[in-house]
């Protein structure tokens, strides 16, 4: 009986195991080799405006299909729950093609098919009654939801968490003592206020009233004007001037990181196929630091010339 068993396991079990692994080995190579499917959207919520009607917001939100493979019914929106959809903007491309609905405090979009590395933007300015309310914003596709990017952190223990934080303070001390020494040694060789100067240049040397009608504009920062003139730009009658003096922001070399990629943004929002990656290079090039302030104004001023817009009241 026991020789029997030998036989059985030999002759029968083992090759219906390997005949099954076989079966099944190009599933499970299929599941491994899939190409992924991820669809990411980057958020950026401006500065909060208090007005008559409430609190004024603007969000720009970058969708872009980060996985391997094309998404199918790609949908986004942007809500102003218990608020007001005032101006808004969806931009695919000369590639992408997407059909936009709203209504009185929502924008939307649709696109059949977004190939991987295909981006969408979508940025639409609102008022919500209530401080701080953040607008809501939906993404997904018929293959997976949208996420937001966002940067994680890796866990420390305790003691590696107390040591990290004495070394940010020391470092952070040094940085902050070479930072000041640095903003002096500017300063004594230009004068305080460069970076004020030209929050105010920009929209005066355009005539844009409406900008310069902001309240306390000289403590405002870049990123602010930037997403004022954005506002201002999906206006068709006022965008040539918006486009005008973002490509100014853009001469700003010691401009934060941060408010540079929000300006150049931005821009390719409202730039339309003019605003290309050779434009805005050019400008990058031909930028320079705030300490040279008369050379800026210079600058600017044949940025304004070139374009060719007109300087009247907005």
């Amino acid at each position: 009986m026991e020789l029997e068993w030998k036989k059985i396991v030999l002759y029968a079990i083992v090759p219906s195991c390997i005949a099954g692994l076989f079966s099944v080995a190009p599933k499970f190579y299929d599941i491994a080799t899939e190409p992924k499917a991820e669809l990411t959207f980057d958020a950026v919520v401006g500065p909060e405006l208090q007005t008559a009607a409430g609190y004024q917001k603007i969000v720009s939100v970058t969708i872009e299909n980060t996985g391997a493979r094309p998404l199918t019914s790609v949908y986004g929106s942007v809500a102003f729950e218990g608020g007001k959809l005032e101006a808004s903007k969806v931009n695919g491309g000369n590639a992408l093609k997407p059909t936009v609905s709203s209504n009185a405090a929502e924008v939307s979009f649709s696109v059949p098919k977004v190939h991987p590395g295909e981006k969408l933007t979508i940025s639409a300015m609102g008022v919500v009654t209530r401080a701080a309310a953040s607008p809501v914003v939906t993404v997904r596709s018929d293959e997976t939801l949208g996420t937001e990017k966002k940067i994680e952190g890796k866990r420390v223990s305790s003691w590696q968490a107390a040591f990290n934080s004495l070394l940010g303070g020391v470092v952070a001390s040094i940085a902050a003592f070479f930072a000041i020494s640095l903003w002096l040694l500017r300063t004594i060789g230009v004068g305080a206020g460069s970076k004020q100067d030209l929050l105010v240049f920009i929209p005066a040397r355009l005539g844009m009233v409406t900008v310069l009608a902001i309240p306390n504009l000289q403590e405002a920062s870049f990123r602010h004007l930037a997403d004022r003139l954005l506002a201002v730009g999906l206006d068709p009658q006022w965008r040539p001037k918006a486009v005008t003096a973002l490509k100014c922001m853009l001469l700003i070399k010691d401009m934060q990181s941060t408010s540079l990629k929000i300006v150049e943004q931005n821009l390719r929002m409202i730039g339309g196929p003019v605003v290309n990656d050779e434009v805005i290079a050019k400008l990058k090039a031909a930028s320079m630091e705030m300490r040279m302030l008369m050379e800026l104004r210079s600058a600017m001023d044949e940025v304004v010339v070139a374009d060719g817009v007109t300087t009247g009241g907005s």
